[in-house]
């Protein structure tokens, strides 16, 4: 499944991520193969802030 397959996925079953916090924010995370997505979520949209590469620290990018 590319990147694209799993945007659409996630904003239908936004859950699937994991609650993730930095700097005070929420945010979710989702692991696919070599990447981290983390995303917000509000009533009507999902937001992708980030898609940073496994061996990549979340804390220094977000």
């Amino acid at each position: 499944m590319e990147l694209r397959s799993v945007f659409a996925h996630l904003a239908q079953f936004p859950s699937l991520g994991r609650p993730f916090r930095s700097g005070g924010r929420r945010y979710w995370r989702f692991e696919h193969r070599s990447h981290i997505i983390f995303y917000r979520q509000d009533r009507d949209n999902l937001r992708i802030m980030r898609i940073l590469h496994r061996r990549q620290r979340p804390e220094t990018y977000i």
